[in-house]
């Protein structure tokens, strides 16, 4: 493995606070064998000055200039421009440590797959938590068994590390017209082209959570982006060659409706419209029948199962309220 390529792709919009941070710890990588493709999505700030000085720097940073079309584009984008044995993706906020490439490309092995843990960074309360999933090679088989060990590390479009050859050679890319959650998708699509996977206890991706600034702060408010994602994540469902990837796929609509519900809950004004448009997902999507079927045990997807299969809502609302409580939601629901 001592001698393969690795293309970081790295989507930038208006990032110049933090892109110092972000180049520079990818510059610093132990593993040297590195293509950094950096795609200026049309900024307005100093970005691109900040790339420009690091292509100066280093011959393996390449700048690459967009008008501004959104992350899905401008990974695409990088994925095109890409000649690595191996695709990873990092957040121009983000930033990573010095063996976050190293520990992923030696772990992989034969396998077509590595997923690795990864830090959150709370910017309002100068807090960090510690995702570190269980680690192995697995396959889909295994995956779905025990999805809610691995829910919170195939969520995001980094700390992953994929074969280009099988990017290429599917065709996969971002849904550019989907803006929540088109990176799961991307993951999805791939996976139902390989077998096995491993997944890594190391966790030195740095995930900033902005709370003022999120994307996702911004999808939860737009309610209609959660069921576009429902929709486009049904065709997988259809279209997936194995059972095992199916049920990975119902049990990641069961945990999707979570966030339906909890946005819907939180946005009071038009909660029962919101309420109707739960159910109709539900009955659109068979989701009672998945319900029945997915084997998840995290507390989230059991209470979207006790909320479907007794298809009444109080409980579910009640439950996500002392949550929000607890988890502070209400300063993300504006």
């Amino acid at each position: 493995m001592s001698n393969e390529l690795v293309s970081i792709i790295i989507p930038v919009y208006n990032r110049a606070d933090y892109l110092e941070e972000c180049l520079g710890s990818i510059r610093g990588q132990t593993w040297k064998e590195l293509e950094v493709i950096v795609i200026d999505d049309g900024s307005t700030d100093r970005s691109s000055e900040i790339i420009q000085k690091y292509v100066r720097l280093d011959s393996r940073f390449h700048l690459f200039t967009t008008e501004h079309k959104g992350p899905s584009g401008a990974r695409n984008k990088g994925i095109d421009a890409a000649t690595g044995t191996f695709l990873t993706f990092v957040d121009a906020d983000d930033f990573i440590g010095r063996d976050y490439v190293r520990n992923m490309a030696e772990a992989i092995g034969d396998s077509d797959f590595c997923i690795a843990g990864y830090q959150v960074w709370d910017q309002e309360q100068n807090k960090r938590r510690t995702i570190k999933p269980v680690s192995g090679s697995f396959t889909l088989t295994e995956m779905g068994k025990n999805i809610f060990r691995y829910e919170s590390v195939l969520r995001g479009v980094a700390w992953k590390l994929v074969r280009r050859s099988v990017v290429t050679e599917h065709k996969l890319f971002f849904p550019p017209e989907v803006r929540y959650a088109e990176d799961t998708l991307f993951y999805f699509k791939y996976l139902s082209c390989i077998e096995t996977f491993v997944v890594i206890r190391d966790a030195q991706y740095v995930y900033r959570k902005h709370n003022q600034e999120s994307l996702v702060k911004t999808s939860y408010q737009e309610i209609t982006l959660i069921e576009a994602f429902f929709k486009e994540l049904e065709k997988l469902y259809i279209e997936a060659p194995q059972i095992n990837l199916r049920n990975l796929i119902a049990c990641w609509q069961v945990l999707n409706l979570w966030e339906f519900g909890r946005c819907a809950c939180y946005r009071t004004r038009g909660f029962q419209k919101r309420k109707r448009l739960f159910y109709e997902i539900v009955r659109r999507y068979d989701i009672k029948r998945k319900c029945r079927q997915v084997r998840c045990i995290s507390v989230p997807c059991s209470a979207v199962r006790l909320t479907v299969l007794s298809n009444t809502f109080l409980p579910f609302n009640l439950f996500i309220r002392a949550a929000g409580r607890v988890m502070q939601w209400d300063k993300q629901f504006v």
